[in-house]
């Protein structure tokens, strides 16, 4: 199996190529792993996939780039993200849905300061949101883009998909309720939105051929990120902002975390430096 897996873990992707084993690359015990299998192609057919391929590359070379939105698959909201790569799916045999396409899509998303390349098929991305609605441009059934918080309705969320059933106006204050949707057959009724001024259009994926000059262009327009609940709730995730929940329990920095060390007894993290002793590397042992 060395060599046709790959590890997506943390904020990177990990192949087991060459000589290297699953042990190397410091990944602790009860650690999360996404696991792809590289696909072992028939030579025999090698020639038709590459060719397939290359038609398949020459239709959709001008999407790579693209900036778009990509569904979370664990929690069922919306991200920012970019275009990496567009591959034909040899597994695909049916006709084309709104929903698959036959290709599979390399994205980039882009969480924070984090980033993470995932696979993904056509229903779970699309172009990015740009347009902020007023409270007159809504209507009862509209599916649009909103901010929310399960936990807390009241405080800054994710990203997700609503199906307006209510709008009113009590005492000047815009009232926009409805149906929060996760996933296809997961999703919360008579949901009120706090942020009823930062609702989003959800953008339609077209073909290319369809787009006007003006979308094309759009597609590859830098906007800025929309607002999202902060990973963290004592640094509210600033970069430069030492924090000992998120970081460093020593020190606070945030520089480094490849050197960083997550305790298993209270999981908190160390750098390796910031231990008493300091250390440089991991020692070999499983217990020290």
């Amino acid at each position: 199996m060395t060599g046709r897996l790959r590890f997506e873990y943390r904020s990177g992707v990990l192949r087991l190529e060459g000589s290297y084993q699953l042990c190397d690359f410091n990944i602790n015990l009860n650690d999360v792993v996404q696991v792809m299998e590289k696909q072992v192609v028939d030579p025999s057919s090698s020639s038709t996939l590459n060719k397939d391929s290359s038609e398949e590359t020459n239709k959709s070379e001008d999407k790579v780039g693209d900036l778009v939105d990509v569904k979370e698959t664990d929690r069922g909201s919306w991200v920012e993200a970019s275009i990496l790569n567009i591959y034909k799916d040899p597994q695909y045999l049916q006709e084309e849905t709104p929903n698959n396409d036959g290709r599979v899509y390399c994205v980039r998303r882009l969480i924070v300061d984090e980033i993470v390349d995932c696979f993904v098929s056509l229903g779970e991305i699309r172009p990015r949101a740009r347009i902020v609605l007023q409270f007159e441009d809504l209507h009862v059934g509209d599916t649009v883009m909103v901010n929310y918080n399960e936990e807390d309705p009241k405080a800054r969320g994710h990203w997700y998909d609503l199906t307006v059933q209510h709008l009113d106006i009590v005492k000047k204050k815009k009232v926009v309720s409805g149906t929060l949707h996760f996933t296809r057959d997961s999703y919360l009724n008579n949901i009120t939105i706090t942020f009823s001024d930062e609702i989003m259009r959800i953008e339609e994926n077209k073909l290319r051929e369809e787009m006007t000059e003006e979308e094309r262009e759009l597609m590859h327009t830098h906007i800025d990120f929309r607002p999202r609940a902060p990973i963290c709730s004592k640094c509210c995730d600033h970069p430069r902002r030492r924090c000992r929940a998120c970081s460093c329990y020593l020190c606070g920095g945030k520089d480094d975390p490849e050197k960083q060390i997550l305790c298993d007894e209270c999981d908190q993290a160390y750098h390796l430096g910031c231990l008493d002793p300091p250390l440089v590397n991991l020692p070999e042992m499983d217990e020290w």
